[in-house]
């Protein structure tokens, strides 16, 4: 699927929620990432070639990307939960609505900008969000399957500088060995920063609050 020409994403309004979906107090017990299928895919060069792991971004990248993903999930539900100032405590209760998620599958697709810009796959990320239960109070809230997509502007992993690319292919021409022992990130720099603060992640998660909301508003529970 190409996605170099979707717009990126923006949630610039709040929702009308129903008065008596306001009165009530909401208890979030997170998302459920036991069993998830994780992907993680980069990509370089004008027609978007996605990088093996080996010999691209590295198993190392790929962890810490998905290190961040449960807890940006968290912080993208309930911080939508706010913006539409839904009462939310702090601990379940038989008087609260507890709702509990599991993600069946998560992608995060990442396009880097090539070597300073020549070459570019775009310079955006992307995730794909795939929620197939969630729960209220113990029991599963509806069969749909719910899909999100969030994109943004800048990759957060790129390559190196064209220094550095070179040095690399010279020390690997010197011991080809070098080359087993890789782990991405000789050429490859993940910005653990723009991760937490800017994140797909945590928007994508933000969306299925979203409809999460707009499917209760004629439920009784």
């Amino acid at each position: 699927m190409a996605t170099k020409d979707l717009p990126i994403t923006k949630i610039e309004d709040t929702l009308t929620i129903s008065p008596h979906i306001k009165k009530k107090q909401y208890f979030f017990q997170g998302y459920d990432t036991t069993d998830t299928i994780f992907e993680f895919n980069h990509h370089e060069g004008l027609m978007q070639t996605k990088q093996p792991l080996f010999f691209g971004p590295g198993y190392k990248n790929e962890k810490l990307v998905y290190s961040s993903a449960k807890k940006l999930l968290n912080i993208g539900f309930l911080k939508e939960l706010k913006l539409n100032q839904i009462q939310l405590v702090s601990k379940a209760s038989n008087d609260a609505v507890n709702i509990f998620v599991h993600v069946q599958k998560l992608v995060i697709n990442t396009y880097g900008n090539g070597l300073f810009g020549v070459g570019s796959a775009g310079n955006y990320w992307e995730c794909f969000l795939y929620i197939d239960k969630i729960f209220i109070n113990n029991k599963q809230f509806n069969s749909k399957v719910y899909q999100l997509y969030a994109k943004l502007n800048e990759s957060p992993i790129k390559m190196d500088s064209v220094f550095d690319t070179i040095m690399y292919v010279a020390q690997v021409s010197l011991n080809p060995e070098k080359i087993l022992n890789w782990d991405g990130t000789d050429l490859y720099k993940l910005d653990q920063k723009h991760i937490e603060k800017q994140s797909v992640i945590e928007l994508s998660s933000r969306l299925l609050a979203r409809e999460f909301l707009k499917d209760i508003q004629n439920k009784n529970f």
